[in-house]
């Protein structure tokens, strides 16, 4: 082999062989690299896919100590629309006062101690409370007081309402007359909360 005397040519032929070394370099040791760096990225991103999924997962469970709060919340504000020892006087207060703006007269409030009707199944530490009242009223009146009871801040159900005329209103035409012609005895119930929270 002659040897080669022009620089251009020498550089040109130098050129080529390092071309060549790269070439085969990149055949043989290059593209292993570049195939295990694609197969390495391909499973990081497969691995980034499945957090985000099983991040998408994880907020879509409510969160358990947000929903405890509000339970307990819901349990506070039941527990203030509900009867207790300590508001019984505050009740009975509310029941005359709503009775005297109506014009209807009390006879009695009393609380009744053993359940009239068969208990329910209610919750754990949550027992029915029953008020019995007995008033003399119009019918008309009546209605009012019943829709004021409604409105208290207590919550109440009415369980019975027993109406019955004066004996010397009987033979009257009782609908046109405004005064308090009736004995009404009314069973209400409330719940009473015996929580720990």
């Amino acid at each position: 082999m002659e040897v080669i005397k022009d620089k251009t040519t020498k550089v040109a032929v130098n050129i080529g062989i390092y071309i060549a070394i790269l070439v085969v370099f990149h055949l043989f040791v290059g593209r292993p690299i570049f195939r295990l760096v694609d197969g390495k990225k391909s499973r990081y991103e497969d691995f980034q896919k499945s957090l985000l999924t099983k991040e998408e997962l994880i907020k879509a469970i409510p969160n358990p100590n947000k929903e405890i709060r509000e339970i307990k919340d819901k349990i506070k504000e039941l527990e203030k629309k509900s009867i207790s020892q300590e508001k019984l006087p505050k009740i009975i207060q509310q029941l005359t006062k709503e009775s005297s703006r109506l014009n209807i007269e009390i006879i009695s409030i009393r609380p009744v101690k053993e359940p009239p009707f068969k208990e329910e199944n209610l919750s754990k530490g949550v027992k029915k409370v029953y008020l019995e009242i007995t008033l003399k009223t119009s019918y008309i009146n009546l209605g009012n007081y019943l829709k004021a009871i409604e409105k208290l801040p207590i919550i109440f159900t009415i369980e019975s309402l027993v109406v019955k005329r004066f004996e010397e209103t009987k033979e009257k035409d009782i609908s046109r007359e405004v005064g308090n012609n009736l004995i009404a005895s009314l069973l209400i119930s409330g719940y009473k909360i015996e929580s720990s929270l």
